[in-house]
């Protein structure tokens, strides 16, 4: 048998133990409850553009077949050169301006080099010399470039999209 003062300091540290404990027990970080899990799933990113007709989504699938209808208007060539290799189509008005960015009298079929490097180009310092171009060759795309210069507002990308599958499929 252990004698009583052996004994006396056993109880004083198992109180210490306890005390120690119930301080940790107190001071822990206390964690929030979880979420209700709700029975229906989520939605998708992807889902969720889909359904908003003013997405990404909708604006981006308008591009390739805005372009395409462009180029068969033009017969797949340059309107400056006549080339058929390495066409691009030109926005007359900036594609940041959604009125008309899909507008199919907004595009101007070029090559890259006319495009971009061209003097007298639509893009650098000489657009001047563009503007002339299209006074001479095609003052019917100036004129609607001039009306149209200023149309601003929201544009539903999903409402475009629709109009121009429906142009793509009458006029293929």
């Amino acid at each position: 048998m252990k004698p009583e003062r052996y004994q006396a300091r056993a109880n004083k540290g198992n109180a210490m133990i306890k005390r120690q404990r119930k301080f940790i027990q107190r001071t822990r970080i206390k964690r929030r409850p979880p979420k209700p899990v709700s029975k229906e799933r989520k939605k998708t990113k992807l889902q969720q553009n889909k359904d908003n007709p003013y997405s990404r989504y909708w604006r981006d699938k308008c591009e390739p077949i805005w372009r395409a209808i462009v180029l068969y208007r033009a017969g797949n060539k340059s309107k400056i050169s006549a080339c058929t290799h390495n066409l691009q189509v030109h926005h007359l008005i900036h594609r940041s301006r959604s009125m008309t960015r899909w507008d199919l009298n907004n595009g101007f079929v070029l090559t890259a080099y006319e495009h971009k490097f061209m003097v007298g180009g639509p893009h650098g310092p000489d657009a001047w010399m563009f503007a002339e171009l299209l006074a001479k060759r095609y003052p019917e795309k100036l004129a609607w470039m001039k009306q149209h210069a200023n149309d601003q507002g929201r544009v539903c990308w999903h409402d475009v999209y629709v109009q121009l599958t429906s142009i793509a499929q009458k006029e293929t």
